[in-house]
């Protein structure tokens, strides 16, 4: 089963790769380079947003981002636009719409805009903490990445287990 979902996962990330990532607002094609989507596919999988079914609870919004995605696409763009935040959120949303989806909602549900929206939201009032725990603990292994975890009413409850951790 592991097997299939890794297959499922390669399959969405090559279609990925094969579109060009271009921000529609001013044409400008988005800094994740093809080389750089390419290794991570080979390497381990480490780009994706998903949305996880809760049973009597708000569904699970997860976006999983390598090292370097994060380090050259979010947190350097964050801090040279840190005055447009504007622009951080619609170039946060350009990468993450551009990810690979994986919707493990199982109800008809589905991967909308909003909940790449909400998630942007997250990622952006929580960027300090999420700044933090890099430095703190993922700067110096590149060959992994953080798991960001809300859910769809931009939860950030600790006991809930949403927050930040490092890719296993």
């Amino acid at each position: 089963m592991k097997k299939i979902i890794n297959l499922l996962r390669i399959i969405m990330i090559s279609s990925t790769i094969n579109s060009t990532l271009i921000n529609n607002k001013n044409s400008k094609v988005i800094n994740i380079s093809q080389n750089m989507l390419q290794q991570n596919i080979k390497e381990s999988n480490d780009i994706l947003f998903e949305k996880d079914y809760r049973f009597l609870a708000h569904d699970w919004l997860k976006v999983k981002i390598s090292n370097q995605i994060f380090e050259k696409d979010f947190k350097e763009f964050y801090f040279d636009n840190i005055k447009h935040k504007s622009e951080i959120k619609n170039h946060f949303f350009e990468i993450i719409n551009n990810f690979p989806r994986l919707d493990n909602t199982s109800s008809g549900g589905s991967i909308t805009e909003n909940d790449i929206f909400t998630f942007v939201n997250v990622i952006i009032n929580n960027f300090e903490e999420i700044i933090k725990f890099y430095n703190d603990f993922l700067h110096n292994y590149p060959d992994t990445g953080l798991i960001i975890v809300t859910n769809t009413i931009r939860s950030w409850d600790k006991n809930d287990n949403m927050g930040i951790f490092k890719q296993t």
